[in-house]
């Protein structure tokens, strides 16, 4: 009997044993799936432990000489359909301007609203232009949009009015002008160079630009001081440019070396944002690099206001995103504030920033000043050399402080 009760136990352990081995498998091929699902859905984690913190390092100098072509590293890129199209419309309007067989032409307002789709804003131009041939410089541009972008559609809806739509959204109201009005304001417009402090030579051929031009600053871009003190002693603007977390990352975007992010805590975030504007001299201001996420994040940008307030430094908006708290606490806290009216540069092509320059130029004449972002290609340059030969001598280009 007994002996009976010690093989009953001896096999219960052994049945014991072999579940608790078949379950300790399981469980382990459980973890393994669950870890693949993740990796596979590359899923942002939502809490950030002290050891990734640790990784993303914000104050590392280890930052390359980034070469022209790879700018995009550090930016937030929005490859939306729909804004894609928007851009290919854009540059229609362009060709249709330059290529007008000697007519005359000119921009004499420009004016956008803010438009919503599907959680991505774009601007609804309203353009006005004066040519000399009216009748056909659109006949020019309805063969071209029919041909190149198919999607689009032009049609007249008053004497001298048209509607361009794409994918039958309105994104741009031409009107066209009979006389060339006189203009008899004076304009001022202001022209900021982002990401600047990666090359010395670009940074040497924009300071040779018969220009007034500010250039904000990456704090560990490895030529920022040097070029800064340059800047500063040929009488041009000097700003930092803040690196900011964007909503894309870490998926897309990185803001790079120096960034604020939403989870660091108060103290982190001044700590940061005090490195990062010793490591750029002579700033009279900051302006945001991405920073879609972090704009929006009020606890984070009231301690940035506070730093900024106590260093009698203003703030320029570059307007990454719609829901940006800036304006709300700039009141509160009485910080000299600045919003960005126009991107130069979205297209990488001399012609089509040109073509942004001549709307800025047309925005400063109409509301008295206007504020354009550029960022240091040699495209850029290269328009910029050209505008300046052609401006009218109505806009006079000033530093950012001029305007406060």
């Amino acid at each position: 009997m007994a002996k009976r009760k010690k093989t009953r136990k001896k096999n219960q352990r052994k049945k014991y044993s072999f579940s608790l081995i078949l379950l300790s498998l399981l469980l382990f091929v459980l973890a393994i799936s669950l870890y693949k699902a993740y990796q596979y859905l590359d899923l942002p984690p939502k809490k950030y432990s002290f050891s990734q913190k640790q990784k993303i390092n914000t104050t590392s100098t280890n930052i390359k000489n980034t070469p022209q072509n790879n700018h995009l590293e550090y930016e937030e890129e929005v490859k939306n359909d729909f804004i894609l199209k928007l851009k290919e419309v854009d540059l229609i309007i362009i060709q249709s301007l330059y290529t007008n067989h000697g007519q005359k032409v000119k921009i004499t307002s420009h004016n956008y609203k803010d438009r919503y789709l599907d959680n991505i804003s774009f601007k609804l131009q309203e353009l006005s232009l004066y040519v000399s041939n009216p009748a056909k410089f659109i006949s020019n541009l309805k063969k071209n949009i029919k041909n190149l972008t198919p999607f689009a559609s032009i049609r007249k809806v008053g004497s001298q009015t048209y509607y361009l739509t794409i994918d039958n959204i309105l994104t741009h109201i031409i009107y066209l002008e009979e006389y060339l009005p006189k203009t008899i304001t004076q304009g001022k417009l202001v022209i900021v160079i982002d990401d600047m402090g990666r090359s010395v030579p670009l940074a040497n051929k924009l300071l040779s630009l018969p220009l007034k031009l500010t250039f904000s600053f990456l704090p560990y871009a490895p030529h920022s001081r040097e070029i800064a003190t340059k800047t500063h002693l040929k009488n041009q603007g000097v700003m930092l440019h803040l690196p900011m977390e964007p909503k894309s990352y870490p998926q897309k975007a990185n803001p790079g070396p120096g960034a604020l992010f939403t989870f660091m805590d108060l103290m982190d975030i001044e700590q940061t944002c005090l490195q990062d504007l010793a490591k750029v001299p002579y700033v009279k201001g900051v302006n945001n690099h991405m920073g879609s996420s972090f704009t929006e994040y009020k606890p984070g940008m009231k301690k940035v206001f506070s730093i900024l307030k106590r260093k009698n430094l203003f703030f320029l908006d570059s307007l990454t995103t719609p829901k940006s708290v800036t304006t709300l606490l700039a009141q509160q806290m009485g910080i000299k504030l600045l919003k960005r009216d126009i991107f130069l540069d979205n297209v990488q092509d001399e012609k089509s920033i040109l073509f942004q320059l001549k709307k800025a130029e047309a925005l400063a004449l109409k509301k008295g000043t206007a504020i354009a972002i550029g960022h240091p290609y040699e495209e850029t340059f290269k328009a910029l050399q050209k505008w300046s030969q052609e401006k009218s001598p109505q806009v006079k280009t000033i530093l950012v402080e001029e305007l406060l």
